[in-house]
């Protein structure tokens, strides 16, 4: 009753207000006011309604999606299982970096040479050079070809001091010989006269002073030929031994040619060669430098290409030689592969790490080494350096 008797509008609230009003003898409100009452009234009404609708949207959804759930598993969850990708556990990954066959050889000046400077720097990066080859050449080399000249003119004199000496033991022999021969021929010649004289001297047919004097020239030439025969041993000697004005001669030959080869090793030190055969990787002096302690160049064989990969010592006995592996990078055009080569057994810290704050830069990991394959190498020794990602298949 109260409802069906009450106003129905904002005019008809309005004119009981001011019916009342006059009543009570209060002021009488204005149609305005009114009206402004009544849009807080309904502005205030409006958010309980819509949060009720919303509720009931949301539960009906709930209501028709649970009805549904068999049908719509069975059409959409296939299609989301096939690219959901399932975690590997029986893979193992770790990170590496490319390098040559052997590392990379930093080449340092000779030794001795560190206060020498490089005079002619004959290699440049990129360039492939053998063993042995020449890189650079210092500026103490005319000196030491200068000391080496010097050697190889003494031991020319040695050699030829061995010739004449060896000539003029021959000539000695000869002519000893030659003497012996005379020497022997008056003695002989002493003997008969000394015969006669004494077969004379007992028929008393000659002096005794003449038969001392056949006597005397007799012992002259018998002691001539024993002086003879005496200098002549000192030049009958063995066939493979040599007469010792000779040896003397060899001697002084051989210290000559100790010389010289001290010389060309010296000489050595004023070369850089290559320890072995392979490509210029950097270039870290250049002509007028000095040498000093530090490598000269870096370089390395890259006719063969290696990952050396940190691995985690909880996954290492999941690992073999001969085992496949992939590398991968954001410079490579495609993966690497290769072998597993060598699996250190040298537990260590961690060498490469990703570059992120949160890394772990502490953890105990073993060097494993891994040959790339021909046509993965082509491209490698492009990116000497480079980190990779290796991943070693089951």
């Amino acid at each position: 009753m109260a409802n069906r008797l009450a106003p129905q509008n904002t005019d008809e609230i309005a004119d009981a207000e001011t019916s009342s009003a006059n009543r009570r003898g209060t002021p009488q409100l204005t149609r305005q006011s009114v009206n402004r009452s009544a849009e807080i009234v309904a502005k205030r009404r409006f958010p309980r309604r819509a949060m009720i609708g919303a509720l009931c949207i949301t539960a009906l959804a709930g209501v028709v999606g649970y009805q549904f759930r068999d049908e719509l598993r069975q059409r959409f969850w296939p299609r989301l299982e096939s690219q959901i990708v399932q975690p590997q556990s029986d893979r193992v990954y770790a990170l590496g970096r490319i390098e040559p066959k052997g590392e990379i050889v930093k080449v340092a000046g000779p030794d001795g040479a560190a206060t020498a400077r490089i005079k002619l720097l004959k290699v440049e990066e990129g360039d492939r050079v053998e063993v042995k080859a020449v890189l650079a050449v210092l500026d103490n080399e005319d000196r030491l070809l200068a000391e080496r000249a010097t050697a190889e003119r003494r031991v020319k004199k040695a050699q030829a001091v061995v010739t004449q000496t060896r000539l003029l033991v021959e000539t000695t022999r000869n002519e000893l010989l030659a003497s012996l021969e005379s020497a022997k021929a008056t003695r002989e010649q002493e003997s008969k006269s000394l015969w006669r004289q004494q077969r004379l001297r007992q028929s008393n047919a000659t002096s005794a002073e003449s038969a001392e004097q056949a006597q005397l020239q007799f012992d002259v030439a018998e002691k001539k030929v024993k002086e003879i025969e005496a200098k002549l041993a000192r030049y009958r000697v063995a066939a493979d031994t040599e007469v010792p004005e000779v040896l003397v001669a060899l001697e002084d030959l051989a210290v000559a040619e100790a010389s010289l080869n001290e010389s060309v090793a010296r000489l050595e030190q004023a070369y850089v060669r290559a320890p072995i055969a392979g490509t210029i990787l950097d270039i870290h002096k250049h002509a007028g430098e000095p040498v000093g302690q530090g490598a000269v160049l870096d370089m390395g064989a890259t006719d063969a290409m290696f990952a050396r990969v940190d691995v985690y010592e909880t996954d290492v006995p999941r690992l073999k030689v001969g085992q496949a592996v992939s590398l991968t990078s954001a410079a490579a055009s495609k993966p690497w592969t290769g072998q597993v080569q060598y699996i250190s057994s040298l537990v260590k810290k961690q060498s490469v790490v990703e570059a992120i704050p949160a890394a772990n830069t502490d953890a105990r990991v073993l060097e494993i080494l891994v040959k790339l394959d021909e046509e993965s190498t082509a491209e490698a020794r492009k990116f000497i350096g480079l980190q990779v990602r290796a991943e070693f298949q089951p």
